[in-house]
């Protein structure tokens, strides 16, 4: 658990680990309370990472002797005043890496192996001993200077020997890396460190495709240089002091005026800057949090904002009209908005996604969306309208559309679709004709969608061979619809899944199972 996670995250990875199941509680309190009345009874081994003098463990977590006595809670931080609030801890400080070993992990990440070249020998020693044994350092900079040549080795201990022996150290070694990237890998990198760790790659790379960053090249550019990783769900993972180089870049933009640096991702600053429109056009990511906030923005609080790529908004209010404003914009990204009563400018527009908004159709929106790769979460949609022209469109996922009733006609212009999603959307009765023209579709799923009784346009879908992937729940008629044209060779060339689920049963998605659903 690490200090990136606010504190419902953070309750919420704790409860989804010990009890192997998916919890999103609603407020702290929930949290607590479900920590001690499930959680505290078990013997767990926790793990805090990265904890400063602002944590409290009571307010998040409850009270430590709830906790079962043999559960063990390990602490790492880089402020020894943590420690005055857990009396009676073990203290281990962990020292800098021996010569030896900061040489063997140098040499392995600037060599691929554990001792250095002969030509290589004195550079090799004379950085290692700059980086004074931070693991950290030695990682980042042996990844700078892989197969570079002896010219930039020397220019780069020039550099690193030039660093004062005053303030933060190990960010000023951090840094020689960063400057060595290109701008297109500047911008990517920047973006992960304020506002995308523990974010799924996928998104974000549609809109950085989309501002021509070369998104796949970037990553694993950053990837090489260790400066960042991808998990197991390929979700951004960076460590805290090249976060923290990140979000100190940020800063510097303009130290004393921080709404006008180009990625906001402090909502007390966010809030400021459209309650008094101090913005300008040097914003790119503005991410938002209106819970418990009694205000309204309208369009002329973002009028100032023409650079935004990234509009980030929870649990808000936002009237008027933004068809003429936000030009830039990317990804729009709103989860929990009540009403939305707006026109965005989606011209640019590469990833929409509306988490639990009440959106009902909006013909001109839609059809405003040419450059859309990703439509997700309209969750209070009554009908899907006409995409013909979206040719970018990769993903529809609309979960739990409970009025949803018609998937229109227009679809066969969806040239570039791979994946549809309509679970939940109990009220739908018939797949449209025209998903058999979708040439690229590798993945339909129509699960818990207990009201559809023809789906003979599956049993046309040619793509859908293979790997594809088919989740359906239908009654014994819709089932018996699903015939293909000609008998496939094997069970292999028709791929469906939740075969259990099939049959008139329905079964009601829990309230866990729904929100769960939209994160992903």
């Amino acid at each position: 658990l690490t200090r990136s996670d606010g504190a419902i995250s953070l309750q919420n990875k704790l409860i989804s680990s010990i009890l192997r199941h998916d919890y999103l509680v609603k407020d702290v309190s929930e949290g607590i309370k479900l920590i001690k009345e499930r959680v505290c009874k078990h013997k767990v081994l926790v793990v805090l990472d990265d904890v400063d003098d602002r944590f409290e463990f009571d307010k998040i977590l409850g009270k430590i002797g709830d906790f079962s006595l043999d559960s063990r809670f390990i602490l790492t931080t880089r402020d020894k005043r943590v420690f005055d609030f857990f009396i009676g801890c073990k203290l281990y400080e962990i020292g800098e890496m021996s010569p030896n070993y900061s040489l063997q992990l140098f040499t392995k990440h600037a060599f691929g192996r554990d001792h250095p070249p002969k030509d290589y020998a004195t550079l090799t020693a004379e950085i290692v001993k700059v980086a004074a044994g931070l693991p950290l350092a030695l990682k980042v900079t042996g990844s700078l200077l892989f197969r570079r040549e002896s010219k930039f080795w020397e220019e780069t201990l020039i550099q690193l020997q030039c660093i004062p022996s005053t303030g933060d150290r190990v960010q000023e070694r951090l840094k020689i890396s960063y400057n060595d990237l290109s701008y297109n890998e500047k911008q990517i990198f920047l973006d992960i460190a304020c506002c995308f760790i523990g974010r799924n790659k996928e998104f974000p790379c549609h809109m950085w495709s989309s501002c021509n960053f070369s998104s796949e090249s970037g990553i694993n550019t950053l990837i090489l240089r260790s400066l960042m990783k991808l998990d197991d769900k390929n979700q951004f993972w960076m460590h805290d002091h090249v976060r923290d180089l990140g979000r100190a870049i940020v800063r510097e933009e303009d130290v004393r005026n921080p709404y006008k640096c180009s990625r906001i991702w402090s909502n007390e600053v966010a809030l400021d800057l459209l309650r008094y429109k101090k913005g300008n056009d040097r914003v790119e990511i503005l991410m938002l949090d209106m819970y418990q906030k009694d205000v309204v923005f309208t369009d002329q609080n973002f009028k100032k904002l023409s650079g935004l790529r990234y509009l980030e908004v929870s649990l808000g209010r936002l009237t008027g009209d933004f068809s003429k404003i936000l030009p830039n914009l990317r990804w729009l990204r709103m989860s929990g908005c009540r009403s939305i009563h707006t026109n965005f400018n989606m011209r640019k527009l590469a990833v929409l996604d509306l988490g639990h908004c009440d959106l009902k159709d909006s013909k001109k929106g839609w059809e405003g969306l040419r450059e859309a790769r990703s439509v997700r979460n309209c969750g209070a949609l009554e009908r899907i309208p006409t995409l013909a022209n979206l040719i970018k469109l990769r993903k529809v996922k609309t979960i739990d559309c409970r009025k949803l009733e018609e998937v229109t006609t227009g679809l066969e212009g969806l040239v570039s679709l791979e994946e549809l999603e309509l679970s939940g959307s109990v009220s739908i009765r018939k797949l449209p004709s025209a998903l058999s023209e979708l040439g690229k579709l590798k993945s339909l799923n129509v699960g818990l969608c207990p009201n559809l009784t023809d789906a003979t346009v599956v049993g046309k879908l040619e793509s859908l061979g293979g790997a594809a992937t088919v989740a359906m729940q239908l009654d014994s008629g819709a089932a018996e619809s699903i015939r293909p044209q000609e008998e496939p060779e094997s069970s292999e060339d028709l791929g469906m899944h939740g075969a259990d689920d099939c049959g008139r049963g329905y079964r009601e998605p829990g309230e866990s199972e729904r929100r769960y659903e939209s994160d992903i």
